[in-house]
């Protein structure tokens, strides 16, 4: 070989060795995401899936499983081919909470919030009291952040509260632990553009039950049932497919938990089916969808559905509470959950500008209005010879083609009144007491209110007055310890006189008299040692 031609060769390999390191740095650079290549769109994707996702991911097994939480940079793209499906065991959060992840492709997604740890047992002590139950620790959310799903099947789900401790036995029971909150589905917004998603808040934890106490030979209360976890806590946007969100179930417990909320935001629907529930409770239902006085349901197309959770021990869930409705395609049906009373819509307006919508529930729209310039309604009845169609005004009973609709109920507060003295009054029947909207007792005008009195020993319901709120009384009928009045068109203040029972006893020459106004009565029957005490 010539010197000339062997000093070529040595060149060129000199910079065809430049040319791969170069190479190899931008390589790194690209995938590292410092970099991207000016003449080429590529999207890079993560090899492997971890518990940290500070680029794009792809699932490449046939069934991924991560256990524990994982945290995701913002804006990350995660992909899961047809056939595929990525299991996560834990927390996905996003950029701390507020950043957005997009799920897309046609694989599946399960993500399961990790459950709240169980409180801690009280110690028994001998002779002592026993201590108290340790409370259940909080579900974990399935999402933290916003999540968007682009194909995907999705199935996300809060983790359990922990179930509250058992009290420790003693001289005197420790009180059992209360249960912990159910998990967030998703603590953050929810696009749906396609797919199939399910989100379902974590159920609440139950409560402990109570020690023994040796002293008194009985159980200390219980704990509390944890409350259920809500669906999704922000605005809910559907493109089309389907959804459906549930909130979680209240725990067990000496007061069961309340359900969950399905929606705490707006919700807004192009197209798809949607079915929104509350989660079972125990002093409340879930409510379907709970938004702020200037949030909003809309509906544009398709099927949507939003049912109050029922409850065990009083009121049922609000399909909707405080929110506009604004129909203008589609079917929307609202049902108020099972419960003591349940409400189809509580507060807000509804705008119906075509397409169908329907209405369930002891109370339709309380404190809104219902104004229709298209497209059909009705309550309490599927028929479609039922429906109502026409434009509706604003001023009381409805007339719609010859045929009522009272869309806008007449409801107004029931109030005790306060300083009532030897013994006590409530309203039992025909009211909705509005548990989690300030303890508030609500009736319908003309609907009969029972109100039903417990007098102290010694003492009897004399005198029952019903006030409007803007002045004059309303007739009461009854006797004895069952009163009832029919509800106006207005608040009312209601108060009760009870008065001593008289006694009859014999002085001390034998004369039989009467003694209304005693503290205490000496002897049994009617004695001669009776004495009357002021």
């Amino acid at each position: 070989m010539s010197i000339e031609k062997e000093k070529i060769m040595k060149e060129s390999g000199k910079a065809l060795l430049k040319k791969n390191v170069l190479l190899s740095a931008v390589a790194a650079l690209v995938m590292a995401g410092v970099m991207t290549l000016p003449w080429s769109t590529m999207t890079v994707w993560a090899a492997t899936v971890g518990n940290n996702w500070e680029s794009n991911v792809t699932v490449a097994d046939d069934n991924d499983v991560i256990d524990g939480d994982v945290t995701a940079s913002n804006g990350i793209t995660l992909n899961i081919p047809d056939g595929k499906k990525l299991t996560v065991n834990g927390t996905i959060t996003v950029y701390e909470g507020s950043g957005t992840l997009t799920v897309t492709g046609n694989g599946t997604l399960v993500v399961n919030g990790a459950d709240g740890e169980d409180g801690a047992d009280g110690n028994d002590e001998n002779g002592g009291d026993g201590a108290y139950g340790g409370d259940g620790g909080e579900g974990g959310a399935g999402i933290n952040g916003n999540l968007i799903v682009n194909g995907a099947d999705v199935n996300i789900t809060g983790g359990e509260g922990g179930d509250g401790g058992e009290g420790g036995d003693g001289g005197i029971g420790g009180d059992g632990g209360e249960g912990g909150e159910g998990g967030v589905g998703v603590s953050g917004d929810l696009t749906v553009q396609c797919g199939t998603v399910i989100i379902t808040g974590g159920e609440g934890g139950a409560g402990g039950n109570g020690g023994y106490g040796s002293v008194y030979g009985d159980y200390a209360p219980g704990g509390n049932g944890g409350e259920g976890g809500t669906g999704v806590t922000g605005d809910v946007i559907v493109i089309t497919e389907s959804l459906t969100i549930s909130g979680g179930d209240g725990g067990e417990g000496d007061a069961g938990g309340g359900g969950g909320s399905g929606i705490d935001g707006k919700l807004t629907v192009r197209d798809g089916n949607v079915m929104v529930t509350g989660g079972d409770g125990g002093v409340f239902g879930g409510k379907g969808v709970s938004v702020s006085s200037d949030g909003n349901v809309s509906v544009a197309g398709g099927m949507v559905e939003i049912y109050g959770g029922s409850s065990h021990d009083m009121d049922g869930g609000y399909g909707i509470n405080n929110s506009n409705v604004s129909v203008t395609g589609g079917t929307l049906i609202i049902a108020g959950g099972s419960g003591y009373c349940n409400f189809g819509i509580f507060g807000g307006y509804v705008t119906l500008g075509g397409g169908q919508f329907k209405v369930s529930g002891e109370q339709t729209v309380v404190g809104g209005l219902v104004t229709v310039a298209d497209g059909m309604i009705y309550k309490d009845d599927s028929s479609p010879a039922n429906y109502y169609t026409g434009e509706l005004t604003n001023d009381g009973i409805k007339a719609i083609n010859g045929k009522t609709l009272s869309p806008v109920t007449d409801a107004h507060t029931v109030t005790i009144a306060d300083g009532i003295t030897n013994g006590t009054l409530a309203a039992t029947d025909g009211v909705c007491t509005t548990v989690s909207e300030s303890l508030q007792t609500i009736a319908l005008k003309d609907a009969t209110v029972t109100l039903t009195a417990t007098p102290a020993d010694h003492y009897v319901l004399s005198e029952v007055t019903v006030t409007k709120a803007g002045g004059g009384t309303v007739s009461v009928n009854g006797t004895g310890n069952t009163r009832t009045f029919t509800m106006p068109s207005e608040n009312v203040t209601v108060s009760a006189t009870f008065t001593q029972i008289p006694v009859k006893y014999l002085d001390a020459s034998g004369t039989e008299k009467s003694c209304t106004d005693y503290t205490v009565l000496t002897g049994g029957g009617l004695r001669s040692d009776r004495e009357c005490r002021t």
